[in-house]
């Protein structure tokens, strides 16, 4: 495995992308703030950029539907991992 750069972060690194970004809201607060702009209860949410579905997984609960994209497709492997892991039936 190549060094961990910010030009391969996304393409090669998604593990330790995944574990970067999985403190990122640990007072909890993100899913609180996109309510104060869109509440969430019952809709189908489009989430573009999705990386390893770290937003995905916050919102699930909350919306009908989940539809996640992302360009890299090993950021996509991980948070395919992750739905079938936890079982997030709506994304």
């Amino acid at each position: 495995m190549t060094p961990l750069t910010w030009d391969n972060l996304y393409t090669e690194h998604a593990d330790a992308y995944e574990l970067l970004v999985s403190h990122e809201d640990y007072q909890n607060n993100l899913v609180a703030a996109i309510e104060r702009l869109q509440p969430l209860a019952g809709t189908v949410a489009a989430e573009f950029g999705c990386g390893t579905g770290r937003l995905t997984g916050l919102i699930r609960p909350r919306v009908k539907r989940v539809h996640a994209f992302d360009f890299t497709e090993s950021m996509l492997r991980v948070a395919q991992d992750k739905q079938r892991r936890l079982g997030w039936a709506n994304v």
